[in-house]
């Protein structure tokens, strides 16, 4: 009944079901580290480690460096991104830095500026390589 290849839910859960929500008018200074999924839709100045999903917000202004499990950014986003496994560049991103991605997908009309490295896709059940 369901296509199992649909596209992937910006809404989808992380492992341990969290979710973290920043809202546009939240301005954070400092270090976020968290097990669970963000989407930041305000502004960010200094770092994110997450073992999930981040998606920045067409609202989401962020100047940080970002570990990830995976990640969209639909914003505006300027530092080093390393990403393990997929990173999503929407047509109304803009991202300037660098970036370290296993895989990487950006639509017509995404702004990238910087330097990429691409190191393939991860290895499955080997958990040591989480950023």
């Amino acid at each position: 009944m369901f296509n199992s290849k649909e596209k992937e839910d910006t809404n989808q859960l992380s492992k341990d079901n969290t979710r973290n929500i920043f809202s546009a008018s939240t301005k954070i200074v400092g270090e976020i580290v968290s097990d669970g999924d963000f989407r930041i839709d305000g502004n960010v100045k200094g770092s994110i480690t997450t073992k999930g999903k981040l998606v920045v917000g067409v609202n989401g202004n962020i100047e940080a460096d970002i570990k990830c499990d995976s990640a969209e950014i639909q914003g505006v986003v300027k530092g080093k991104i390393v990403v393990r496994d997929i990173l999503l560049l929407r047509s109304s991103c803009v991202v300037n830095g660098e970036v370290n991605v296993a895989r990487i997908s950006m639509e017509p009309g995404a702004s990238y500026n910087g330097n990429c490295v691409m190191n393939g896709t991860p290895k499955k059940g080997n958990s040591s390589d989480k950023s």
